[in-house]
């Protein structure tokens, strides 16, 4: 909206000037006509920007609950910060929850950065200059709102973000768990996450030591380094949280999880990166029940190591690079190593392959929600609100028919609803 606020001003000090001077023959034909315009273009722009970056809606939850939500601070005793300069430094995560709320609840929905603490400074981290629409989105989740009695006690999801993202990069997705009955913990990932808000206003920005850059074979072989160094760090991250919600069920000072908090029905899931970390998780800790990748590589011992629970892969409709393309990328090369990890971890785990025809790697996250215009969001052609709802329906069909044990059509069935999608079941 700046350049509509250019136009204010600037017609502002046209006509003060216009009543402290007597008009001068020609002032009001030809620099009139250029001050409206100079506004007139301004307030295209203006317009033109509103539709690029809009304030836009996320997804309405379909379940029969209202959302909830509250951020928690934990601190890792158990573990050093390997990051930080001083040794004395633990691991410290921010963790965000979504939780079902009664239908009754008439609480304020909060924005969408209003949780990251200092949300100017996490969106420009994150962001630049562009998405300042982002501070003005309102998500569904009502703060520290009351969890729902509906239910003795409901299962746990745990949510990894991408390489850089943030706890709540997948707020559609969580929020329409939570409206089905889930409690939902999303993890920013210290030092690893773009920025991180402490308590305090404390900010932590990850460090130059995980910049990657595939243009080059180099590059590409760090990345194969540090890699499965990160999977193991964020899978013990996401062992850590879970181990805090056990703590949580029993102690809580709000009163609020105490005994409502099913620790026998977990599941984990990520985007990008964050499935490399749901897959290590399950190899690391059998109390996750399911696992689910979205549109990930795999990367760590999960790589060679036989993952016991059930997976499921949401897949871009990306094609395996060539040998020319991998003659001469050194990204395609790393892409054909994708395609090779994830052929053998079917052939040794089974699991589900769902892939989205039209889809790229941001519709898998908020970000394809952003603008309607690809090119500032990298989405693929399909419809960001109908991929968004692809999504959440598989999301919600997988975690019910592995955790709540629920009839699963969706997975049993080629879908009638979703021409866009192929589903492909490997094994058990």
């Amino acid at each position: 909206m700046t350049p509509a606020y250019l136009v204010i001003v600037i017609l502002l000090i046209v006509h003060f000037k216009l009543l402290t001077r007597s008009t001068i023959n020609g002032f009001k034909s030809w620099r009139m006509i250029l001050v409206d315009l100079v506004g007139l273009a301004l307030l295209v722009c203006a317009a033109m920007l509103s539709f690029v970056f809009p304030v836009f809606k996320f997804p309405a939850p379909t379940g029969p609950y209202l959302v909830g939500t509250v951020t928690l601070h934990l601190t890792d005793n158990s573990r050093s910060e390997t990051f930080s300069k001083n040794p004395k430094d633990r691991r410290e995560l921010m963790v965000q929850l979504w939780y079902p709320v009664e239908p009754s609840c008439h609480g304020k929905p909060e924005h969408y950065l209003a949780n990251l603490g200092d949300a100017e400074a996490a969106r420009r981290q994150a962001y630049g200059l562009r998405f300042s629409q982002l501070n003005l989105v309102e998500t569904h989740s009502i703060p520290d709102a009351a969890l729902s009695p509906q239910q003795p006690d409901y299962p746990i999801l745990i949510f990894s973000p991408s390489w850089g993202g943030s706890r709540n990069q997948n707020t559609y997705q969580a929020e329409e768990l939570a409206s089905h009955g889930f409690i939902v913990a999303g993890i920013d990932h210290t030092y690893c996450t773009g920025v991180t808000v402490m308590p305090g206003g404390r900010i932590i920005f990850s460090g130059p030591e995980l910049d990657v850059d595939f243009s080059s074979d180099e590059g590409v072989q760090r990345y194969l380094h540090i890699a499965p160094i990160q999977a193991r760090l964020r899978a013990q991250d996401a062992i850590f949280v879970l181990n805090q919600l056990a703590e949580l069920n029993v102690h809580d000072v709000t009163g609020r999880f105490i005994h409502r908090l099913d620790l026998k029905r977990v599941g984990i899931f990520g985007h990008s990166f964050g499935g490399t970390v749901a897959a290590e998780a399950c190899l690391l800790d059998n109390r996750f029940k399911a696992g689910m990748n979205m549109d990930g590589m795999i990367f760590g011992d999960a790589v060679e190591q036989r993952v016991k629970q059930p997976f499921l892969f949401m897949s871009s409709d990306e094609v395996r690079p060539s040998a020319e393309e991998i003659a001469h990328s050194s990204y395609a090369k790393l892409d054909d190593r994708s395609f090779k990890v994830q052929d053998a971890f079917f052939r040794l785990n089974g699991g589900y392959n769902l892939i989205i025809k039209k889809a790229k790697h941001s519709n898998f996250s908020d970000t394809a929600l952003f603008s309607p215009l690809s090119r500032f969001t990298d989405a693929g052609t399909i419809s960001a609100y109908r991929c968004a709802r692809i999504v959440d329906d598989y999301t919600l069909a997988f975690f019910e028919k592995y955790l709540n044990k629920a009839p699963s059509p969706l997975f049993d069935l080629p879908s009638q609803s979703y021409s866009e999608i192929t589903l492909e079941k490997y094994g058990k």
